[in-house]
């Protein structure tokens, strides 16, 4: 759907569903809900979620979805 964030599948933790944000697709102002959480207390959500990925997958409204697998390649 159009409206859907869709982010790549972090291959580091597979089970834990989480997105990661090198690779991202939203529509404008998705995610704008976000800033004033993060602006209420920076360091808090650093220390929560340590990554913006985390903070973004946890958080986004209506969640996320990911990119087919074989659409996305990680090198490390």
């Amino acid at each position: 759907s159009p409206e859907d964030v869709i982010l790549a599948r972090n291959q580091a933790k597979p089970l834990h569903k989480l997105g990661q944000t090198s690779v991202y697709r939203m529509p404008v102002g998705a995610l704008a809900s976000l800033q004033p959480i993060f602006a209420a207390d920076p360091q808090g959500i650093a220390d929560k979620y340590r990554f913006e990925q985390h903070f973004v997958t946890k958080n986004a409204p209506n969640g996320v979805k990911f990119w087919p697998r074989a659409w996305v390649s990680h090198f490390r």
